[in-house]
């Protein structure tokens, strides 16, 4: 993802935490196609301008994919965490700030 869809996203998710806190979420799915099935589990909080979410995937081959994030807002300012694991146990972390 480029430096500003990134920045655009969480100016956006600000806005949304500022106009409401929500609730907390989940979200179950399974696909099916021609390579099998893949399911994901996804989960996620917003509470006081900070919000989290986690998802876990399992693919028809029983590889694991998980992305864990949060992003807070407060004073002006927004940040941005991201974890993510790949299939084979590779992992990234990235992490943006923008300030308004």
């Amino acid at each position: 993802m480029s430096r500003i869809t990134t920045l655009a996203a969480i100016a956006a998710l600000a806005t949304a935490t500022t106009v409401m806190d929500a609730g907390a979420w989940t979200r179950d799915s399974t696909t099916s196609g021609w390579r099998g099935t893949t399911t994901s589990s996804a989960s996620g909080n917003c509470s006081n301008g900070s919000c989290s979410r986690s998802v876990v995937r399992t693919g028809s081959y029983g590889n694991t994919a998980s992305a864990n994030s949060s992003a807070a807002c407060s004073n002006g300012e927004c940040s941005r965490d991201v974890h993510r694991t790949g299939p084979r146990g590779g992992s990234v972390d990235r992490s943006a700030t923008i300030s308004r």
